[in-house]
């Protein structure tokens, strides 16, 4: 079903909550937009993502046009970072001290770590108190190449209360490669997303480990895959996620080679991952007679959940900006080929999201959310909304909502269709 919405009642309540003009009672602090353009195209402030994010407030947005970046930092303050078109960041992202209360945001960004000396993990989250998102972005460790270092980490994340990655690819780097003379080191392959002492959510994502470095000379020596996922003493719930650790390293000496990595590896009595909807893949060895890794793997005490939910989540389509004055849409799955469902949203200027033990997925805090019912499902496989966004209220040069799309069956209460959830940032120029 594809609804123009532009004409309807409900629509009208949609527009309003997503504009955050009101939602649940709570005020929106307006929030001033900067314009970053590698070509200094008109309109534009500045050249530099790093110079626009200094020259912002907790709440501000950042708007990239298309081109090639810099990597950058958000320090002591809730930023949002949210890409126009393709854009490409080369050098390490990094967010750290965001206060409790406030929320940075990464969106549509090609992350990708240099390497030696100064940019290994394409994305670092460290002594976040407020919460972070990372949405429909691409996030690619460095790889090691003839060092003896371990390949970098598509994203560390460490000392950090709210992490919430969304529709994004991150992937290990690939393990280094030292010839010569006895001895040799080689480097293990990057992990892809490495959690500690965090809470982290992944919804919608393909995460893969970095392949062990290669053995070009020397002796017995053996490079490991990286771990797709890496719990150490922390908490991460994922859905409608795959895994796939990373491949072995090969060496001169067949069949010899190294461990492929594991899928989700959790350690220590304090971890715990759930998945639910998730697929997991153990590392291909790097020879014949070495080890794969295991697609799960919890030590020490730790745990690994697998569960089953009692709804039927569905990846939620969305852009992550829009200005005023344009079309845009939003869609998810639907189940109208079994039941008729009435569709609903949740809309919250607040990003709090966790996992309901009752639903066994992830939820937009409901307390703090406005629900907004969309009319009935009657297509069998999607929903889909198109709107114009309307002007923003005065003196609101952007503004973040963040959007869950649900249905439900009348005939058939015990029957839920939740989405994942999607920030959508609106602007009053692009």
């Amino acid at each position: 079903m594809k609804t123009d919405v532009s004409c309807r009642t409900t629509s009208r309540h949609l527009i309003r909550g997503l504009a955050a003009v009101a939602l649940c009672g709570a005020p929106i602090a307006a929030q001033q937009l900067w314009i970053v353009d590698a070509a200094a195209g008109p309109g534009s402030q500045f050249t530099s993502i790093q110079a626009a994010v200094d020259a912002s407030q907790a709440d501000d947005t950042v708007l990239v046009r298309s081109g090639s970046y810099a990597g950058f930092s958000i320090d002591g303050k809730g930023v949002r970072v949210i890409a126009r078109d393709i854009v490409r960041v080369d050098g390490t992202v990094r967010i750290r001290n965001v206060p409790s209360r406030q929320t940075a945001l990464l969106a549509g960004l090609q992350l990708r770590a240099t390497g030696f000396p100064n940019s290994f993990s394409a994305l670092s989250l460290v002594s976040n108190a407020g919460s972070v998102w990372v949405q429909s972005s691409m996030l690619d460790g460095a790889d090691a190449g003839d060092t003896s270092l371990d390949g970098g980490a598509g994203a560390f994340v460490d000392a950090s209360s709210a992490v919430h990655f969304t529709d994004c690819a991150v992937r290990g780097g690939k393990g280094g490669s030292v010839g010569g003379v006895l001895p040799i080191t080689l480097g293990n392959g990057g992990r892809g997303i490495d959690v500690n002492e965090s809470y982290v959510t992944l919804d919608a994502c393909e995460v893969r480990g970095g392949s062990g470095g290669d053995q070009t000379s020397g002796g017995l020596i053996f490079a490991q895959g990286g771990e797709a996922l890496s719990v150490r003493t922390a908490t991460v719930d994922a859905q409608l996620c795959a895994f796939h650790g990373g491949a072995g390293g090969t060496t001169m000496f067949a069949p010899f080679g190294g461990q492929g990595g594991h899928g989700v590896y959790a350690i220590g009595d304090a971890s715990i991952a759930r998945t639910s909807m998730c697929t997991s893949i153990a590392g291909e060895p790097g020879m014949p007679l070495s080890s794969p890794g295991q697609a799960y793997a919890a030590y020490s005490g730790a745990q690994i959940v697998i569960t089953a939910p009692l709804f039927q989540p569905e990846p939620l389509s969305a852009p992550s900006c829009a200005a005023v004055g344009e079309s845009t849409t939003v869609s998810t799955g639907s189940l109208s080929q079994i039941t008729p469902m009435i569709v609903f949203a949740l809309i919250s200027a607040d990003p709090t999201v966790a996992f309901d033990p009752g639903l066994v997925g992830l939820l937009l805090d409901p307390s703090a959310s406005a629900l907004v019912v969309l009319g009935p499902s009657t297509s069998p496989t999607q929903d889909s909304f198109t709107w114009t966004i309307p002007a923003l209220p005065a003196g609101t040069e952007a503004v973040t909502t963040w959007l869950q799309l649900g249905s439900f069956a009348p005939l058939n209460p015990g029957l839920l269709l939740l989405s994942g959830v999607r920030s959508l940032t609106l602007t009053q120029q692009s």
